[in-house]
């Protein structure tokens, strides 16, 4: 048990070096909040290329994805999430990023958000629980009828909501690595 505990200290301290790293490379603060460590964005990143497409982050907190994406030279870049003091804080990063790229931040409840269309990757962060990821995906697949999309699903130890993801027959899925699945569709003009 002590070699454990160990271990996930200085795989809690690693990330943190490592989270702090990026933020002062991209220009940003995203401490205090929980969001996904930059070493799994960065994994995100190297499976899904986003070079000249349109990111979309439902629950994206102060913008850390995003930032990332769009250093990837992701075409634009659109954030939202129901918490205003995140959606401040993401604005906030927005003056001082070395990123320059088309970034919005939207204050919303994902739950009535439908403004998905021209989207075609999105990142889910698992920030919600599983009445929210429902509607959110509805909207999604309404909203994105005529281009295929990935959708990027970091589920942590959420399995109800990877089993939502997994129960979707209009995505096909690929696991990238623990944790976290590519779910995508093909032709989505078919869908019903």
């Amino acid at each position: 048990m002590k070699k454990i505990m160990v271990r996930l200290y200085v795989y809690l301290k690693v990330d943190g070096i490592i989270d702090w790293y990026y933020d002062r490379m991209l220009g940003i603060d995203t401490k205090g909040s929980y969001p996904a460590p930059y070493r799994q964005i960065k994994n995100i990143l190297q499976s899904i290329p986003v070079v000249g497409k349109n990111v979309c982050d439902i629950g994206c907190g102060q913008g850390r994805f995003l930032f990332m994406a769009a250093k990837q030279r992701a075409n634009s870049c659109m954030g939202i999430d129901f918490d205003l003091d995140r959606i401040r804080m993401a604005k906030k990063n927005l003056t001082t990023s070395k990123v320059n790229a088309d970034i919005v931040f939207r204050h919303a409840n994902a739950m009535e958000f439908k403004h998905y269309k021209g989207f075609n990757v999105f990142f889910l962060g698992n920030p919600f629980g599983i009445e929210i990821l429902d509607e959110c995906i509805k909207h999604v697949k309404a909203s994105c009828q005529l281009n295929p999309i990935q959708i990027i699903y970091s589920y942590g130890p959420n399995l109800k909501g990877k089993e939502l993801m997994d129960s979707q027959s209009w995505l096909k899925s690929k696991p990238l690595f623990t944790g976290c699945t590519l779910y995508y569709s093909l032709v989505q003009s078919s869908i019903a």
